[in-house]
């Protein structure tokens, strides 16, 4: 239907009811998109520290490898250590067989493990409040850096210039972790 064969109306219902006339897609082929559908994303586009590396915002070349490393090290740091007498974080998306036949460390020795070496990495950072704050949010939770800006633009590029110092003390501490042999990859 051409769009100018809607009314005025019409296409206020059609806003109003939350759907979107169907189009098709850019190319001119393939199925037809409404908008709703369009809007979906998948939940890894929502991950900040994911959206930083595919896009190309954690530096360029080795460096960028090496920040993109640090930040999925500190994520599975944060993820399997105890915060605060918590449980660690589990994806429930993580449909993977527990307690199987295969050999692997006590859940108890993991977490310890982990909880050490956070605190390593947060000591190499000493312990800066907005650096912690900037891991545990984008890197821990993966949340966007734009939504703790709140949308400011500024802001969200002084959170990324510090966000990328911070996974260089990280990549930094985990390499003299391992140097040192005081604790386990």
């Amino acid at each position: 239907m051409p769009r100018a064969a809607l009314t005025n109306r019409q296409r206020k219902a059609i806003r109003k009811a939350g759907g979107a006339r169907p189009r098709k897609a850019k190319t001119g082929t393939g199925p037809k998109v409404t908008g709703q559908t369009a809007a979906v994303e998948k939940p890894e586009d929502r991950d900040g520290l994911e959206w930083l590396i595919r896009k190309g915002r954690l530096g360029s070349g080795q460096s960028a490898k090496t920040r993109a490393k640090a930040g999925r090290y500190y994520r599975r740091l944060y993820r399997d250590a105890p915060l605060d007498g918590t449980t660690p974080l589990r994806s429930c998306l993580d449909d993977s067989v527990r307690g199987g036949g295969g050999v692997g460390l006590p859940p108890a020795l993991v977490q310890t493990d982990a909880a050490v070496k956070l605190h390593f990495v947060r000591a190499a950072i000493s312990h800066h409040e907005e650096m912690t704050d900037l891991l545990d949010a984008v890197c821990g939770r993966g949340t966007t850096v734009r939504s703790l800006a709140c949308g400011n633009d500024r802001r969200a590029v002084e959170m990324e210039t510090a966000l990328r110092i911070a996974l260089d003390l990280v990549a930094l501490a985990k390499e003299n972790m391992e140097a040192s042999g005081r604790v386990r990859r």
